[in-house]
């Protein structure tokens, strides 16, 4: 099941700049794609592109899932504007039971996690490939330089 926007008794939606934030918080970007982080600290002011969720106490709905759940990719399609910019009211989330919500954000931030490690190696391989290759075209003998660190 999907749930198209934002039931009332279960967030509140306040713009960006009319007070600080609550620890729990969901920051919300609405400025091109859809992103959102839960503000662990409270106390900040947010900017323009930026709505604040705070879920009702009573509410079914885990912080992390929701945020997993605000950026996923069927949500791109709210994106609209010359300046790329969404409604929050028309962002979806699946509808799970809350023990399920607590293991799918558990495991979608593992893979992120792994995504990102991902990156920071074929990151690191890229450039070892780029300096063995400018090794060689400035002459550099690999061969001897392998015995010297031996």
């Amino acid at each position: 099941m999907v749930r198209r926007g934002w039931a009332e008794s279960d967030v509140q939606t306040t713009p960006g700049d009319e007070r600080a934030t609550l620890p729990g918080d969901i920051l919300v970007a609405t400025v091109g794609q859809p992103a959102a982080r839960v503000d662990r600290e409270g106390g900040h002011r947010t900017g323009p592109g930026v709505e604040v969720l705070r879920l009702a106490e009573e509410s079914n709905l885990s912080p992390q899932y929701v945020c997993q759940m605000l950026g996923g990719p069927w949500n791109e399609r709210f994106v609209a504007g010359t300046l790329p910019r969404v409604r929050i009211q028309d962002l979806e989330i699946p509808v799970i039971p809350l023990s399920d919500q607590e293991e799918a954000a558990t495991n979608v931030a593992v893979l992120t996690r792994m995504e990102e490690l991902t990156q920071q190696l074929h990151d690191r391989v890229s450039t070892t490939r780029t300096a063995m290759l400018e090794a060689v075209r400035e002459g550099v003998d690999l061969n001897t330089a392998n015995e010297e660190t031996s």
